[in-house]
């Protein structure tokens, strides 16, 4: 055989290996770090949907009292808009606490039109089972 066929059947058979390998039916579980970061995301945007919406029954029970308190307090000033949550980064303590970075974007209306109305990054502390925001640190999201 020549040296092109031979360069040729390796290249085919190599691709075969290669792509077999690939179409595995397995299924890949996440690891229990990606089950908790997706959970305390979920968590976070439960908050801002009830805070967005007033429904402050659905926030107390997402809520530490304290926090509770504070977004309540200023939720019943706040006039419709909206906020969009992006996850950064999660830090998961060897108690369970859950420390989630996320960055913010918040805008409102403004004769009909919305417009940028601030931005930051927030760090919801988490923890409890069922998961409770405890804490919003550094540029909290919701209006003041």
């Amino acid at each position: 055989m020549s040296y092109r066929k031979c360069t040729v059947m390796l290249f085919i058979l190599l691709s075969v290996a290669v792509f077999s390998s690939c179409a595995s039916d397995e299924e890949k579980r996440p690891t229990p770090e990606v089950e908790m970061a997706t959970r305390a995301f979920a968590l976070a945007e439960k908050v801002r949907d009830a805070y967005l919406s007033h429904d402050s029954e659905s926030l107390r029970q997402l809520c530490s009292a304290d926090l509770f308190g504070a977004l309540k307090e200023t939720m019943n000033h706040y006039e419709g808009g909206s906020i969009e949550f992006r996850m950064r980064w999660v830090d998961i303590d060897r108690d369970g606490t859950v420390h989630l970075y996320v960055s913010w974007k918040r805008s409102g209306g403004n004769g009909g039109e919305m417009e940028e109305a601030g931005s930051g990054m927030a760090v919801f502390v988490i923890s409890g089972e069922p998961l409770r925001v405890e804490k919003v640190l550094r540029e909290s999201p919701f209006p003041e």
